[in-house]
């Protein structure tokens, strides 16, 4: 924890020296923020948001302090590029040496797109607060966009790991938030479905917790299936076909709207590491006709 808190610093240190922009997501800010402890809450990789245009920077300094992309690489070719920056929201480096993860993400969330970018950046704009952490100044989510990125986070992860539930229930029992700032959030986000969600999930687990304001109800079927994810031993729930399909069923009806189930539909089909094979043409029609056989011969993730 220690070393994954000092390599956080150095790494921030060097992104604001290039005047790289960022948003620390989760890891030992959330930590800090909940805790007022870094290293109190665990976390697997560290975890930054950037604007699209400063990504290249932030990889190759992640290059330099001997970080590798595991899944796929980061194209060449702006073209490739674009596409993946346009189907997938985040890129994962590994350092073999420190065995730290670094996520570089140039979009909040993955899957489908149930906000347009644009409107979301300008929610982001407009949520965000500053805190001082070992001298060094960070820019922050408020805290009604925090419980919100939370609460969205663990809910397109079927709140596999009941972590992710803890952290939300501390926040509420050692911050106070803005209840209609927060149900102005959901109302932009369409996350009314998520929230419920939540909401249920707290009932069961951690009965007493304060509640968030929400006007709807959640399905029944969704609840016993993030009951069932919680339950599963670690990483089960990938060996099974049938599983990982049920995940995808769950994340399909988590938003409303033909649009978000249109993008997500795209990004299920989308094969990430297709753009950086070089044999691969550059374009958006070859994409989407050879990425679901691709994906069938490799094997779905």
């Amino acid at each position: 924890q220690f070393a994954q808190v000092k390599e956080f610093l150095a790494v921030a240190k060097e992104f604001s020296a290039l005047g790289i922009k960022f948003i620390p997501l989760k890891g030992p800010l959330l930590s800090y923020r909940i805790y007022n402890d870094a290293t109190y809450r665990q976390y697997n990789d560290l975890d930054f948001l950037i604007e699209t245009p400063s990504i290249e920077d932030a990889f190759d300094v992640l290059k330099k302090r001997g970080y590798v992309p595991t899944v796929y690489d980061l194209p060449k070719e702006e073209c490739k590029r674009k596409l993946l920056y346009r189907h997938m929201n985040e890129i994962l480096l590994y350092n073999p040496n420190t065995e730290i993860g670094i996520d570089l993400h140039w979009e909040l969330f993955t899957g489908g797109r149930f906000i347009n970018k644009q409107s979301l950046q300008q929610i982001i704009a407009k949520n965000q607060t500053t805190i001082i952490f070992q001298g060094q100044q960070f820019t922050v989510f408020s805290i009604e966009l925090e419980l919100l990125y939370l609460i969205i986070h663990g809910g397109l992860h079927t709140w596999r790991r009941l972590k992710w539930l803890v952290d939300i229930k501390d926040f509420l029992q050692r911050t106070e938030f803005d209840e209609a700032i927060f149900t102005s959030l959901t109302k932009k986000l369409n996350a009314h479905r998520l929230v419920s969600l939540c909401n249920e999930l707290l009932k069961i687990y951690f009965p007493g917790t304060r509640l968030f304001p929400v006007l709807i109800t959640t399905s029944r079927q969704s609840v016993n299936f993030c009951l069932y994810s919680i339950n599963m031993e670690k990483d089960e729930l990938k060996q099974s076909i049938d599983e990982y399909l049920k995940i995808v069923w769950n994340n399909f009806r988590a938003f409303s709207g033909i649009r978000y189930k249109v993008s997500m539909v795209k990004q299920f089909f989308f094969a990430s590491d297709l753009a950086a094979n070089k044999w691969m043409p550059c374009s958006t029609f070859l994409y989407y006709l050879v990425s679901p056989f691709w994906k069938i011969r490799r094997g779905f993730r």
